[in-house]
């Protein structure tokens, strides 16, 4: 066999091997004795030359069409990484919500023993919150600010967590003693007062969400329909008063129905004022030392503030 055809023969082995290191390797073992074909060596063109080996003068191409063989594997089962990080929020809402559940039990265990209520009211309660907790799951979205829900929306869920047993005393739809009224309202005031922090919590440290927003929104429902039921139950104004309470949802109906109900309104200080204004009369109006008639005109005046203010933001909605 000629030099220049064992030349091409070892040249298209040395290529098929893949890696610079590999070939260099192979070269080495490579039974040329030194100096039998004087001074030529084996060379790659991917790093430096080796001390001459003596051989054949072979030029070994790069091949770089091989370098992806050498990236570091992913494996097939490893989740993404979206999904990983959706994951990992959801766990820190999902604890944030566990530690919410205690504040749930000892309200309610607290009003339970004050009332004397039976065993079932606390299965009411923690039924409410459970119902909540899987919708807060369910409805907040990612990329939320964290960690877990926010600091903004924790307070929120600290205003639901002490509304809850509030809510679970709707369900016998009785009147309450009096140290039953009283305590309604040292609960109910605490959650108003809060009301005003997770906003300004939001603002300040710039993680305001529609969530947060929406969510803080339902709180303030939910309590105020709450405070209304509980009015009506004690017999002191008549049904009427639940309108209070009702009219919002009312309001998020009639939107289903009439596309233009949906838009946004602007920021308004009579909005929130009357908001305010709701909770503030039916906590006078259930006042055990209030009497019947005075308890009727403050809920009366406080609805009539309800009803102008719905009337003018609807108005905006369907002439805009």
């Amino acid at each position: 066999m000629s030099r220049k055809t064992l030349r091409k023969s070892l040249n298209s082995m040395l290529a098929a091997l893949g890696s610079d290191k590999t070939r260099r390797s192979v070269c080495n073992l490579l039974p040329l004795p030194r100096g039998e074909v004087g001074g030529h060596h084996l060379t790659t063109s991917g790093g430096p030359e080796p001390e001459p080996t003596g051989g054949f003068g072979v030029q070994i191409a790069p091949l770089p069409f091989l370098s992806a063989l050498h990236e570091p594997m992913v494996s097939v089962a490893s989740p993404p990484a979206g999904r990983s990080t959706v994951f990992g929020e959801k766990s820190g809402v999902a604890r944030d919500l566990g530690v919410a559940l205690p504040v749930v039990l000892g309200t309610a265990g607290a009003t339970s023993w004050l009332l004397g209520l039976p065993g079932s009211y606390l299965v009411v309660a923690v039924a409410i919150y459970l119902v909540i907790a899987g919708l807060i799951l369910a409805l907040i979205p990612s990329g939320a600010p964290g960690p877990g829900m926010g600091v903004a929306n924790r307070v929120t869920l600290g205003r639901a967590a002490l509304s809850v047993p509030l809510g679970a005393l709707c369900l016998p739809l009785g009147p309450l003693p009096a140290e039953g009224y009283w305590w309604v309202i040292v609960l109910a005031t605490v959650v108003m007062i809060l009301d005003g922090a997770d906003g300004r919590i939001a603002r300040s440290t710039g993680t305001q969400t529609g969530f947060g927003a929406r969510f803080d929104m339902e709180v303030d429902a939910a309590l105020i329909l709450a405070l209304s039921v509980l009015v009506w139950a004690g017999g002191k104004v008549g049904a009427w008063c639940l309108l209070i309470g009702l009219m919002r949802y009312a309001f998020v109906a009639a939107s289903r129905l009439w596309p233009a109900l949906r838009r946004e309104l602007p920021e308004s200080r009579r909005r929130k004022a009357v908001c305010v204004l709701q909770g503030v009369v039916l906590l006078v109006a259930m006042g055990p030392v209030i009497p019947d008639a005075l308890a009727t005109a403050v809920v009366g005046a406080g609805l009539a503030a309800l009803v102008s203010s719905f009337t003018v933001d609807v108005r905006w909605l369907l002439e805009g």
